[in-house]
């Protein structure tokens, strides 16, 4: 099994963030796969007058 991990915090140093990471050996010792993304920054904030085409970001997450 394979799953992306997204935190919500972009902060250096994110609590979230070291959660995942936590949460990514569980997963290695289960044999599945933890992938944290790490783009989330470059995503810009949801706009439905402006979804069309998608930012390259948004694209690329997809």
């Amino acid at each position: 099994m394979r799953v992306l991990g997204i935190s919500g915090s972009l902060r250096a140093g994110s609590h979230n963030t070291r959660l995942l990471r936590a949460a990514g050996e569980l997963f290695d010792a289960a044999g599945a796969e933890l992938s944290l993304y790490d783009g989330l920054k470059a995503v810009p904030p949801y706009d439905e007058d402006d979804s069309e085409p998608a930012p390259a970001a948004v694209a690329h997450l997809r």
